[in-house]
């Protein structure tokens, strides 16, 4: 769509939302049980430029997003802290209807620290043990299985859908700088912009 004023118009790009139908189950007790009652669905990549770095499951279970994700990471490090300088999965939730965004961390096992989750606060990051989290260590990265409440995502569920996006962060080589790799669409500005996420 051409935008602009005088002789010289700007192109504005017009994205719809990539649907991703998440199945809804009861209550999942226990995260260790995530993989097992995803297993019958089939993965979505996380992508950094044309290499898929990680295959992500998930599912709305009673109150909690349940979160399975299998990422290439060949230097796993934790920073929980600053889980983006690290190995962590940021999850960013809104409802469709205000696009208030709301962010979590899902950071693996590493470096002698178990796994763990947190949230972001305003401008704090805290870590909770309300996001369950548990890794286990794979030829080629790790595997993670998270129940994330929906509360600590501001209760996006308004109806059926919601807007959600991941960014897995991971190095692809040894020594290597990390890489953001997205499950949808967004872009460099994923914490003010809902544009590129999925509906779920």
């Amino acid at each position: 769509i051409a935008a602009g004023r005088g002789l010289v118009p700007a192109l504005q790009h017009v994205f719809r939302n990539t649907e991703w139908s998440l199945p809804r189950l009861g209550s999942i007790r226990s995260p260790d049980n995530v993989a097992g009652a995803l297993e019958i669905m089939v993965p979505r990549s996380a992508r950094w430029m044309d290499k898929a770095t990680a295959q992500i499951r998930a599912c709305v279970a009673g109150d909690d997003l349940a979160f399975h994700a299998r990422v290439i990471d060949s230097d796993v490090k934790q920073r929980a802290a600053m889980p983006w300088t690290a190995s962590c999965i940021e999850i960013y939730a809104s409802p469709i209807a205000d696009k208030k965004i709301r962010q979590a961390f899902l950071v693996p096992a590493a470096e002698g620290h178990p796994a763990c989750g947190a949230w972001q606060d305003g401008t704090q990051t805290r870590t909770t043990s309300d996001i369950r989290v548990t890794s286990t260590p794979t030829e080629d990265g790790y595997e993670l299985q998270a129940l994330i409440p929906l509360s600590l995502l501001g209760n996006p569920m308004n109806g059926d859908s919601f807007l959600l996006e991941a960014i897995v962060i991971s190095a692809l080589k040894k020594g290597a700088d990390p890489v953001r790799s997205v499950l949808f669409n967004s872009m460099a500005d994923v914490i003010r912009e809902t544009g590129g996420y999925g509906v779920i």
